[in-house]
């Protein structure tokens, strides 16, 4: 088997549909004193769920690092990508593909109920989108609680390749409108800036809310999204 590496892993990972995730902070060249003190720092300040880890960690080999960064990647047999770099001034940058593109779109809505648009390129499940956010930003508040941001740092998301593709939650029997389709060719994407002050699992509600108007859906309710980010949160299973 050919060994992938990371610059194999980040070229694949931009040839598809895929999440970007930026984390700048205010210029500072060493922050960090090494990059085996940005080992612990991420160590002590990655969130880690049941159901997610953030950013997650592949020490099996698929890591490596430089004079100023380290950076971790994957890339397992049923499609899903992954790399982060993470630099001495603080800088976090993350590329991952769609978790839902491991499944075949026509074998995963069987209910009878469901009348799928013909365009149909793939999904994007409801809760994990949520789930997603959560880390993004809880990471991000951790990050600064350890000083590796200084002040008010930016987070940036981004989504390519979302046309065609229908939101959903995990259980697609549930009852949910299946009309909540993106349209767009352009990829999704918003900064925040972030101060110490702000409520991270707030903010990542707000992020959520507006990735969805992206797919049609106007109505999330702040009620919906906190059930959700808090089985996250909890390690409960929501589906």
């Amino acid at each position: 088997m050919a060994t992938v590496t990371s610059t194999n892993i980040l070229e694949e990972i931009r040839s598809e549909p895929h999440w970007k995730v930026k984390i700048r902070p205010q210029f500072a060249e060493e922050r960090i004193a090494t990059p085996d003190e940005c080992w612990r720092t991420i160590d002590r300040t990655r969130v880690t769920r049941l159901k997610l880890w953030y950013p997650a960690i592949n020490m099996a080999g698929d890591h490596g690092q430089g004079s100023h960064w380290i950076e971790c990647w994957r890339n397992f047999d049923n499609g899903d990508m992954n790399y982060w770099r993470f630099y001495q001034s603080g800088r976090f940058v993350n590329l991952f593909s769609f978790l839902e593109d491991r499944f075949d779109v026509q074998e995963w809505f069987q209910h009878p109920r469901w009348q799928l648009p013909d365009d149909l390129t793939g999904f994007l499940f409801f809760d994990e989108a949520v789930h997603r956010f959560t880390a993004i930003f809880e990471f991000t508040a951790h990050l600064m609680d350890a000083g590796a941001l200084g002040h008010a740092p930016v987070v940036q998301i981004s989504a390519k390749g979302i046309k065609g593709r229908l939101l959903t939650p995990y259980n697609p029997s549930s009852e949910w409108s299946p009309h909540y389709c993106a349209t767009t060719e352009v990829p999704l994407e918003r900064e925040w800036q972030i101060t110490s002050h702000d409520d991270s699992r707030k903010q990542a509600r707000e992020a959520a809310r507006w990735f969805f108007k992206g797919f049609g859906y106007n109505d999330a309710s702040d009620e919906d999204l906190k059930r959700t980010q808090d089985d996250f949160l909890n390690n409960r299973w929501s589906f």
